[in-house]
């Protein structure tokens, strides 16, 4: 029967029933009347379905009933239908039953029990419809649905969720038939064990929620488009813990990552203290990395790729070492690509991972140097093997080497020895020489046939004669109150890559270029020490590791010069640690006792001539014998007092294995000729100004280059493909001119201005051809 008003339905259902007690269906569509019937029966008895269900357990119906059954008087039952949304047609049925057929009520006095129905008026229509004898038990209140029925969210009880602050979570069954009784308008969030039970014939919305996956995807804004096999279980499930009341996972790894994105995420990878944080971080950054999300500028255009080929946070670290291996090294984006991941590498330092990447690109063959980095020794070995592959340092070579191992490349680069000092050219080409034969590995019969012509002079006549003494140059400085360095065998091997520290740290590198004493052992070049006055720091690794070398692996090449790597990670080290000095004083000076020479130990492995002589056996040592008994008539051993030294690649005979790496206490170039070096923080910025931009030749004129310095210099040279030129100044020290050779050849050059042996900067000029001799007849 179906009544307009509220008014109207409450009279009809508070009168007696005409002829026996019996059990009534009260239908309304508001929340509003809901509530007015319930406490309009407050005076009643009243029946609650809840209170028959006992934790997370469906209502106990048949001791509902029971109880039902026991009234006397007019009783106001509710919950039932909150419930018959819940479960399915069949059960439906089995309570539709029940409550107008088979519930038995007292006679005495006669009565009515009122089931109290909210919003399934089209269900009880149609029973109406049915069975037209139902439209006298059954009312339906024609009122708008104002409020319509909640939505449920049902969350299985293996995910720990706690009500916050925007939403209140209910536990189990009784709790949740307890709100909608009361609020059935409401939206509810459960947590329980009925999230299996997927009834397509429930007449609620039911959200199930089974995994902490799918409670991320419904309650925390999480995409679906991000699989559930990301993670583990326990992944989610502590995710879902930790993420508490935040609104949205998003926010949540925003505040613990306090906004940081991608780049500052994989800089702090090795400190993310739990596999779970780091879990985290690669959730945040692949959330970020979606195109909805208005976060892709915060990325680098490498990490942006690796995520697209991660489906997992192992896979991250995994595809951030290996995806560089899909990208050709001519694909557009392959320069970005390399420069944004070493910078990552260093931060990640996942050794397992880098070995098995080593292995794989160790096949790569020449193409191999496009996918290294200087970010571990695993992949500097593999760049020296490379190297040791390559019959020159072309300029393509040289370039790989610079991108992969700048550090390399700057120990390669050539270092142009000052002007002042005697014989430069000699030096500058000996070194640069030396230095590329070490890094590839072999010795150049040529350079072996120079050692020994230099070797193979008249005493007092090898061009280090002309060279001060170190105890002679150390004497003249002024290093009261001056930190000294005794870096210990520090050849002129790496002053290329002093001058590039200081040039790069915005230091004065002042050097002088001295001899040391035979032997040039420590032991007898030491006399600095004794200089008074003197703050003195000693420095003995990069010579241990001369002897010593470093460890090596399986599959390791035992003859390749890999402790080179070592020797410029100390050499770096120890510049460091002078630059933290010099911060703190004007000056620091850098002394050394003696050099050292691979090409030495390399000319007993791989030349054909043998290099050993029978020494005197108690006095020898491999570069040099005391006392020498034997014949001492050998072009090249230079005697000095009761030492007979080798000058050139010849060793004597002794006891015990071959060194594998350097030696010293002989007399070749590399081993006597050593720096002591003056480096400041005095380093004023020279502008220069180039005022022959364009040189236009006339016949048999000189080429020559004008240019100012700004502010005034005391002396500089001109530094033009490999060449080392004086420059002269027409006003103390401003304007320059620098003569070139009249058979320089036409074309554009960058030159590099030089001052205290240090660079200043470059000059760009061409040279072209200007007007032609005329010939006249006479």
């Amino acid at each position: 029967m179906n009544y307009q008003t509220y008014e109207e339905l409450f009279e009809r259902i508070t009168q007696s029933p005409a002829t026996r007690s019996e059990t009534i269906i009260v239908n309304v569509n508001s929340h509003e009347n809901y509530t007015n019937l319930v406490n309009n029966f407050l005076e009643k008895k009243q029946v609650q379905l809840s209170n028959y269900v006992k934790g997370d357990q469906y209502p106990d119906l048949l001791q509902c009933y029971a109880e039902i059954e026991k009234s006397e008087n007019t009783t106001l039952v509710y919950g039932f239908s909150q419930h018959m949304m819940m479960i399915s047609e069949k059960e439906r049925r089995e309570i539709w039953s029940n409550i107008l057929n088979n519930i038995k009520l007292s006679t005495t006095p006669q009565h009515r029990v009122i089931f109290l129905f909210y919003q399934m008026e089209d269900v009880l229509a149609k029973k109406i419809y049915d069975d037209l004898r139902l439209n006298e038990r059954i009312f339906l209140l024609k009122d708008v649905r104002s409020d319509p029925t909640g939505n449920v969210f049902l969350i299985s009880n293996s995910v720990e969720v706690e009500s916050s602050n925007s939403e209140r979570i209910f536990s189990g069954y009784n709790q949740y038939l307890q709100e909608v009784e009361i609020n059935p308008a409401t939206n509810i969030t459960v947590v329980t064990k009925f999230t299996h039970d997927p009834y397509s014939e429930r007449l609620i919305q039911v959200t199930l929620i089974p995994s902490a996956y799918k409670y991320l995807v419904v309650k925390k804004q999480f995409p679906k488009s991000i699989p559930e096999s990301v993670g583990t279980a326990d992944n989610w499930l502590t995710l879902v813990k930790d993420i508490k009341g935040i609104a949205s996972v998003t926010t949540y790894f925003s505040s613990i990552f306090k906004g940081q994105m991608s780049k500052s995420l994989l800089g702090e990878w090795n400190d993310l203290e739990s596999p779970q944080k780091k879990w985290y971080a690669w959730l945040h950054m692949k959330l970020l990395s979606l195109k909805d999300i208005n976060y892709t500028s915060c990325f680098e255009e490498y990490i942006q790729y690796v995520l697209s080929l991660s489906n997992s946070v192992d896979k991250l670290i995994h595809e951030y070492y290996f995806g560089i291996l899909k990208i050709s090294p001519n694909d557009p984006c392959y320069q970005t690509y390399y420069n944004e991941r070493k910078k990552g590498l260093k931060d990640l330092n996942n050794n397992l991972i880098l070995s098995e990447y080593c292995e794989e690109v160790s096949h790569y063959g020449e193409t191999m140097i496009y996918y290294l980095t200087d970010t571990s020794d695993y992949e500097k070995k593999l760049i020296l093997e490379w190297i040791s592959g390559k019959t020159s340092f072309d300029s393509e070579t040289l370039g790989l080497i610079k991108l992969t191992y700048p550090d390399l490349w700057i120990y390669l680069k050539e270092y142009s020895v000052p002007l002042d000092i005697s014989d430069h050219n000699i030096y500058t080409k000996y070194f640069q020489a030396y230095k590329e034969q070490k890094v590839q590995n072999r010795l150049d019969p040529l350079f072996c046939k120079e050692v020994n012509t230099i070797a193979n002079v008249k005493e007092g006549e090898r061009p280090y004669y002309s060279l001060s003494t170190r105890e002679a140059a150390f004497e003249k400085l002024d290093v009261q109150n001056t930190p000294v360095y005794f870096i210990d065998c520090l050849g002129a091997e790496y002053l290329s890559f002093i001058e590039a520290f200081c040039d790069k740290n915005k230091l004065s590198c002042s050097v002088q270029l001295v001899t040391a004493k035979f032997p040039t052992e420590t032991e007898y070049n030491t006399e600095f020490r004794n200089k008074k006055g003197m703050d003195l720091t000693e420095m003995r690794e990069l010579d241990q590791l001369k002897h010593k070398g470093i460890e090596t692996y399986s599959g390791d090449n035992p003859i390749l010069p890999y402790y080179l790597i070592k020797e410029l990670d100390i050499l770096r080290k120890y510049l460091n640690s002078i630059l933290q000095t010099v911060q703190k004083n004007q000056k620091v000076v850098i002394v050394t006792d003696h050099g050292s020479s691979r090409l030495c130990v390399l000319s007993k492995q791989s030349c054909d001539n043998d290099y050993s002589y029978d020494g005197d056996a108690k006095n020898a040592k491999r570069r040099y014998c005391e006392n020498m008994s034997g014949d001492i008539s050998n072009p090249h051993l230079l005697r000095d007092g009761n030492y007979c030294v080798w000058a050139n690649y010849n060793q004597f005979t002794v006891r015990g294995p071959p060194p594998k790496w350097e030696l010293h206490g002989g007399a070749t170039i590399e081993e006597v000729v050593i720096p002591l070096i003056e480096i400041s923080k005095d380093n004023t910025k020279i502008k220069l100004i180039c005022k022959t931009n364009e040189i236009k030749l006339k016949v048999d004129q000189i080429p020559i280059v004008e240019f100012v310095t700004i502010p005034k210099c005391q002396s500089v040279v001109f530094v033009v493909e490999k060449e080392t030129y004086s420059c002269n100044t027409s006003d103390n020290g401003s304007e320059w001119i620098c003569v070139l050779p009249k058979n320089i050849k036409t074309g554009t050059y960058t030159g590099i201005v030089r001052t205290n042996e240090k660079n200043v900067g470059e000059l760009s000029f061409s040279i072209t051809k200007g007007l032609k001799k005329k010939s006249f007849d006479l």
